[in-house]
Formats: structure tokens, C-alpha cells, sequence
């Protein structure tokens, strides 16, 4: 994360540098229950399995283009990568410790359902 600057090349699609930092930032706030929106099932309950499967375990390649995440998930970018990087590391130090305080912790995923951390 470090690494990665305005300038670096993508190797992740289509966000730039600070669209890339503000995603993961979202994924990680999703996975620690801090997203009311993403509590929201965009998959029946009864289907949440089966893409539990096909997300993590058939999937090793996103194709490109093909899977939009929903609005919330991809707000614009309003701030620079040196910005979102810092939110983002004091997310993944928050995850760390929510991982190691509650490791049975479980939050919602809107496509997967009930995940573990």
C-alpha cells in the first residue's frame, strides 16, 4: 500500500490509485459491520451459499467489466491516494484488532451472506 502512488500504473482495473485505496477501505469497513447499507442482501438467503462458492472458490480471475458492485460500494473519489491510504491503514489496524479480540466475529456480506472475519 505503501508503494502505490497518484502515478503508479493500474494492474487493478479501472480505479485509479485513490479509487483503489477507497475500495479496499470500503471492503474492509463492510467486513467490520460499519456499512448499514451493505447489510442489505442483494442475493436471497437461500442463493448465499452457493455464491459463497462461486466467490471464493470458483473465482480466483475477476472478469473485467462484468460484476458492478452496487452504488455504495463505489462512490465517487473526492480525496487524494495519500488520503485514502491513511483511512485505510487505520481501517486495517481497527480490522486487526477486531480480528484478534473477536476471531468468531461474523458481519454481512450482500452477496455472501453471514461471514466470518
Amino acid at each position: 500500500l505503501l508503494a502505490i502512488g497518484a502515478e503508479s500504473a493500474r494492474r487493478w482495473g479501472s480505479l485509479d490509485a485513490a479509487g483503489l485505496m477507497q475500495h479496499l477501505d470500503l471492503a474492509m469497513r463492510m467486513s467490520l459491520g460499519e456499512l448499514p447499507e451493505a447489510r442489505t442482501a442483494l442475493v436471497p438467503p437461500p442463493l448465499q451459499p452457493v455464491m459463497r462458492i462461486v466467490f471464493f472458490e470458483w473465482f480466483t480471475t475477476w472478469p473485467k467489466g462484468k460484476i458492478k458492485a452496487p452504488a455504495y460500494f463505489t462512490p465517487p473519489v473526492e480525496a487524494d491516494v495519500d488520503t485514502y491510504r491513511t483511512q485505510l491503514l487505520a481501517t486495517v489496524e481497527r480490522f486487526v484488532e477486531a480480528r484478534e479480540t473477536t476471531p468468531d466475529r461474523r458481519e454481512m456480506s450482500p452477496i455472501a451472506g453471514r461471514l466470518t472475519m
